[in-house]
């Protein structure tokens, strides 16, 4: 780069680099014109002075000012079309005429077509532009045309399509050189317009086609004159009044701009931006009237414009200086040394004696990477470190004298070397070089970064199994192709900023496991790369080169360009080798490969790949369960070698054609094809064993070859009549046992069904009968020395299928069925039902079981059904859901219906059924009354209910009942209806109200799901007794320790004395809705019980022994005196006091004895000494001594001893040898059925 000094005498140029996040987006240059080039190239000549045509072709921003009268003409407008970088164009102290030397302030027709500046801001001085000035361009966002243009020449702006917004000026409003203000199609084709503001009066003139119509562009205009605008016909060929609305003037103060200029129209965002003042940071926004910022403290913020003038200030405080660190040089500021400088400040820096190799900081971007360079001082810390070459171990200088390496050392000291630095002073590395690297056998670690070779030869490093890092040569511009494939590379490796695009791609690290991650100082090389989270892409972002093979993430997702009108393409390869990912998701703009349709080049050899997702509003690519399609086909274009799910569903409205092999997917078992897949393509599940149902849709037209041989699928039903071939060897030893084929159906080729033995039924729909192979049905049905497949056929057709090559015998070489194995069917025709026969939901054969379901239409309910078919009885025809027996024809059903009315409780205040129309002020009135009460809400018969209702205060116990779709279905205690059946997830039963008589349950319906029932049992002591009725057979028997279970046996009457004997059960013969009563063999606090299974409640009760019944009970029931109930000690059953009540899942004795008023309980074993953990005990040795009982055990266990009637006296626990038991009366005990006496 030339010195910028050399530019005093007729220019002024100055750069400034935008850093963001480690990397240059993008580089502004300012140049002042003061003098006219002889070949009115000025802006070409000013540049070159200061750069060179790469850097020049590297420019993103340009800012052109223009002195002493100097003018810019077509020749330099031409010379800006040249600059492929340029995207930002800032003219605004030019000057510009239409023709050399003209002098008019005309904008030249020459930027028409150019497709990279993307933001324009004209001069301030212009009075006019020229036709085509334009045209077709890629000027987006907003454009202000200044004060003082009067007139805007035909295709101006034409075609220029991303145009937003378009400001015009109150000079356009008059009437010049009888020429239109507008000229004509000078916007039209702009169809991205969402607003065109005209900040004077009406131009005079619109020419043809100026605008495209556009119903939803806003028009703002001055409010002055906004009734004329809606009046105004010069508009009326584009837009409507109604389009026109007044704009509101920005004040804009203190350092603030505005990128839409000082208007806006009401309800638009408007950005604005704080000016870098030097000595200032930047605070906050104010404004009049207040409106809310997206971010009141950045400098760049967006409010939206209210319906009223306003003043935007920026406020700003006064800075103080910032520290710059710097490690390996120091800074300076005009000659000055600094440690810290004001924000703005122009630094120098300059790096200490030693052998520089570049600038390295995360906080500043820097003007060269030259030893002595400057940059701008941000509002922060800096931090900067100077790196320096590094020689490692060995050195090796190449020169003309000493050229290769084999000058330097001999072989065996090549061989001992681990540490090598190879420096360039007049010649390069060669190809012997590399092959002299490659065979020493220690060498570990490599520095390069001095040679002067910009180029590593293909297959130069490939394959070597020893290096494991290495520093590239600091100009290196190209990698050959497999130049470090395959070889033993480690950890993150840097490529150089020279290195150009598209030499990381493909081959040239291929299968190094190693690297896990690449680095690159590029800043500024926009022919090179950039790296993005260790990932290689081009410099702007535009395509990926390389996902390192080593790199440990499971999922990573590929970024988006900076700009959002850039599209991403990923290169061959790209994701190749890598065993560590699983999850890959394409952004919304990766729209290509490298080598379009090459879908097996994206990730070859990636073998843990599971699945390939895409954004949403990705144009070209979309993702079923993780198979990636192409939208344009809507096909499979690739399934990940690990597809791992296990059901399938590809939607017809995204992929018509499955033609893609998913032989990987070997776990799937069920695929579901909804309606738009019009074709299977060959071998697409080809031996899938794993795969067990399919469902094909109606659309489908095509069923290739091979398509789910050998699969173990078991249906195969076709719906619709679209199908007309299958092709051969399609379902070729499949699983199959019921195939449905459709009327539509012709050809079946040959094998298509061969070697299914185990399909029984055969339906073919088709009145002529298709055509098939020689052993299109070879072996199917065949069991046990017979063919056991029944085919179904209509009923018109049967005799032409039993004379066809169907039937064996018929046809010579044709193996197929028996002619007594055809049965015809008929058809069932159903109105407002869905029906179900032993083979098909709409045929069925003379004398079968046809079963037929009511669908009732919201707001009605069933009433009956009828037929117009003879011969066709309901088994009843007021159940919506019945039978009948199939007669030799086709049969006509109707179920017929009522509507429903008013919502009403057809229950009790207890068990409420509603039924009629959801009314939620009658429902409420009802609940509010009787909510504590309640054990059961049935709104199953309920028409137009979408919520559960909330009740307040409602019974913690009480279920509602409430039909599959209902939303709110979810929360505790709600029981979804679906079909016939009952299923919930949540139904949690307390005894946790304050008030007892709200516990009360009730059941009615079965249902299946997760119930559970707790208890409090920490007030009742250990050895006491308490009764227990469960709704629900309990599954968790391994969690009720500390309870010990007995079932009422028998009843002993003996005079005006009765005793009850109760045996002792284990908790896995516990059943629902049994009473039984309960002893705690421990301390014990909240038990709960769970199941997964609920029958109807039912008034549980035992059998019943001499007149006595033991109940269980699920509701309050106060007013007992009629009923015994137990004692806590378990000895007797007492008669109920006055004011005595049972609660819910209690048990109390019932009897039509009443002159006995106690009962005596004894506790036997159900036939054997059973110890609490249900085991038997040993034999043991068991004798008595006074009042101490001795017993020797040979295992420690648990044993009771029973008093001669039967009650358990004591429970002992004994270890191993002899054991002694005191304590206990004089009497005869049983233990281990063996007597003992204490006297």
């Amino acid at each position: 780069m030339k010195n910028l000094s050399s530019l005093l005498k007729h220019y002024i140029g100055v750069f400034i680099l935008l850093f963001c996040g480690g990397y240059i987006t993008a580089q502004q240059v300012t140049i002042t014109i003061t003098e006219r080039d002889s070949e009115f190239q000025s802006i070409k000549k000013a540049l070159l002075q200061t750069y060179n045509d790469e850097e020049i072709a590297n420019i993103t921003n340009l800012k052109i000012k223009c002195e002493n009268s100097i003018y810019l003409g077509p020749d330099d407008f031409s010379f800006l079309n040249t600059m492929s970088s340029l995207t930002y164009l800032d003219l605004s102290e030019a000057l510009v005429e239409s023709a050399n030397n003209k002098k008019n302030n005309i904008f030249p027709g020459r930027l028409a077509n150019n497709t990279t500046i993307s933001q324009l801001i004209l001069p301030n001085l212009l009075e006019s532009i020229d036709r085509n000035a334009l045209l077709n361009s890629s000027i987006s966002g907003i454009l202000i045309i200044p004060e003082g243009v009067r007139s805007i020449g035909r295709y101006a702006f034409q075609n220029t399509k991303n145009l937003e917004v378009i400001i015009l000026p109150t000079t356009l409003d008059t009437y010049i050189d009888k020429v239109n203000n507008i000229e004509i199609s000078t916007f039209n084709g702009c169809t991205n317009l969402k607003q065109i503001i005209f900040k004077g009066n009406i131009p005079s003139q619109i020419g043809k086609d100026a605008f495209t119509p556009n119903t939803d562009i806003k028009i703002g205009v001055p409010t002055d004159y906004l009734e004329a605008y809606k009046a105004s016909e010069i508009f009326s060929p584009y837009f409507t009044p109604e389009q026109f609305v007044a704009y509101q003037n920005i004040t804009l103060v203190n350092g603030a701009s505005s990128q839409q200029g000082n208007v806006a129209i009401p309800g638009s965002s408007v950005t604005v931006k704080a000016e870098t003042i030097l000595n200032k940071t930047f605070k906050e926004w104010k404004s009049v009237p207040e409106v809310t910022f997206t971010d009141i403290n950045s400098p760049t913020t967006v409010f939206t414009m209210p319906q009223k003038d306003i003043v935007i200030t920026a406020i700003y405080n006064e800075d103080t200086p910032k520290a710059i660190n710097i490690e390996g040089g120091e800074a300076s500021i005009n000659g000055t040394k600094v440690t810290e400088a004001m924000v703005g400040s122009i630094i120098t820096i300059t790096a200490n004696n030693g052998d520089f190799l570049n600038w390295e900081s995360e906080d500043v971007t820097f003007t060269t990477n030259n030893n002595t360079t400057t940059f701008v001082m941000p509002n922060n810390e800096v931090n900067i470190k100077a790196n320096f070459y590094v020689e490692i171990g060995e050195v090796v200088t190449l020169t003309t004298e000493k050229q290769n390496i084999s000058d330097w050392f001999d072989s065996e000291t090549l061989q001992s070397i681990t540490r090598l630095t190879i420096i360039s002073d007049g010649a390069p590395l060669n190809d012997s070089d590399f092959a002299i690297i490659n065979q020493m056998s220690k060498l570990e670690e490599l520095n390069i970064e001095k040679l002067s070779n910009t180029t590593i030869p293909a297959n130069a490093f490939n394959g070597n199994k020893t290096i494991k890092t290495i520093k590239l040569p600091a100009q290196l511009v190209n990698i050959g192709g497999g130049a470090f494939s395959n070889c033993s590379l480690e950890g993150i490796i840097e490529l150089p900023a020279s290195l150009n695009n598209g030499n990381v791609a493909n081959s040239r690290f291929a299968n190094t496991q190693g690297i896990i991650g690449f680095t690159s100082k590029n800043t500024s090389n926009q022919n090179g790369i950039k790296i993005i989270d260790g990932v290689v892409f081009n410099y702007w972002g535009t395509e990926l080169q390389l996902y390192p093979c080593g790199k440990m993430n499971e999922e990573y997702t590929i970024p988006n360009p900076e700009k959002s009108t850039d599209n991403l393409k990923i290169m061959n390869s790209a994701f190749a080798d890598n065993q560590y990912l699983k999850r890959l998701t394409l952004s919304s703009q990766t729209t290509a490969l490298q080598t379009a349709g090459r879908y097996n080049l994206i990730a070859p050899g990636s073998n843990n790949l599971e699945a390939i997702y895409v954004e949403d509003g990705n144009p070209t690519w979309g993702s079923v369960d993780g198979i990636l399609y192409e939208k344009e086909t809507k096909t499979f274009v690739l399934c990940p070698p690990k597809f791992g799910k296990e059901k399938l569903i590809i939607d017809g409205n995204l992929i018509n054609t499955v033609a893609l092999s998913l032989a990987q997917a070997t776990t799937l078992k069920s695929v579901i094809f909804t309606e738009g897949v019009i074709e299977i393509g060959s071998s697409v599940f080809k031996g899938l064993t794993s795969l067990e149902s399919v469902e094909f849709p109606a659309s489908l037209k095509t069923l290739k070859g091979n398509s789910f041989e050998n699969t173990s699928i078991t249906t195969a039903i076709f719906k619709g009549n679209n199908l007309s071939t299958i092709g051969g060897l399609c379902f070729k030893n499949a699983k199959l046992e019921i195939v449905d084929l459709p009327a539509s159906i012709e050809d079946i080729q040959n094998e298509g069904f061969t070697g299914n033995s185990n399909l029984d039924i055969l339906i073919c729909r088709a009145e002529n009968v298709p055509t098939i192979g020689k052993v299109t049905f070879n072996g199917v049905g065949w069991r046990d020395n017979k063919v056991n497949t029944q085919i179904y056929v209509p009923a018109n057709s049967l005799n032409a299928y039993k004379t066809s090559n169907w039937v064996n015998g018929i046809a010579e070489g044709y193996k197929a069925f028996p002619a007594e194995n055809f049965i015809a069917f008929y058809n069932i025709t159903a109105t407002a039902a869905s029906v179900q026969s032993s083979i098909a939901s709409d045929i069925s054969f003379t004398n079968d079981v046809v079963t037929i379901e009511a669908q009732i239409p919201a707001g009605m309910k069933f009433d009956k059904w009828t037929t117009t078919t003879e011969g066709v009885v309901f088994a009843d025809a007021t159940n919506p859901t019945t039978t009948f027996i199939m007669p030799a024809s086709d049969v006509e059903i109707t179920a017929t219906y009522k509507e429903l009315g008013t919502l009403e409780n057809i229950g009790d205040n207890i068990d409420a059924i509603f039924s009629g129309k959801w009314d939620e002020s009658v429902f409420n009135e009802f609940v509010q009354a009787n909510a504590a009460e309640l054990t059961t809400i049935d709104l199953t018969d309920v028409a137009e209910l979408t919520q559960v209702p909330v009740i307040a205060n409602l019974n913690p116990n009480c279920l509602i009942y409430v039909n599959e779709g209902v939303t709110g279905n979810e929360g505790q205690n709600i029981i979804i209806k679906d079909g016939t059946t009952y299923t919930s997830d949540n139904i949690i039963l307390s005894e946790t109200s304050n008030d007892i008589r709200n516990n009360s349950f009730n059941n009615t319906h079965e249902f299946t799901g997760n119930i559970s029932y707790s208890r409090d049992f920490s007030n009742t002591a250990v050895g006491k007794f308490a009764s227990i009725c469960l709704p629900f057979t309990p599954i968790n028997h391994n969690e009720l320790d500390g309870l010990e279970f007995e079932a009422f046996d028998k009843v002993t009457v003996e005079g005006d004395k009765a005793s009850l004997n109760f045996i002792t059960i284990n908790t896995n013969e516990l059943e629902a809705n049994v009473p039984y009563i309960v002893k705690l063999t421990q301390e014990t606090g909240t038990i709960t019980f769970k199941g997964s299974s609920v029958p109807e409640t039912t008034i549980a009760s035992s059998p019943t022994s001499e007149g006595y019944t033991l109940n269980g009970n699920f509701r309050y029931t106060d007013n007992v005196t009629a009923y015994y109930l137990l004692q806590s000690d378990g000895s007797e059953f007492a008669k109920g006091a006055e004011n005595s009540y049972i609660t819910a899942f209690r048990a109390y004795l019932s009897t039509e004895d009443n002159t006995i008023r106690k009962l005596t309980v004894t506790h036997n074993d159900n036939g054997g000494t059973t110890e609490l953990n249900g085991q038997a005990t040993d034999k043991l040795k068991i004798y008595a001594v006074n009042d101490v009982i001795y017993i020797q055990a040979d295992n420690a266990q648990s044993i009771n001893v029973y008093s001669i009637d039967g009650r358990i006296i004591k429970v002992a626990e004994l270890a191993i040898g002899e054991n002694t038991i005191t304590g206990i009366a004089k009497g005869i005990y049983l233990i281990n059925n063996q007597k003992v006496v204490i006297k």
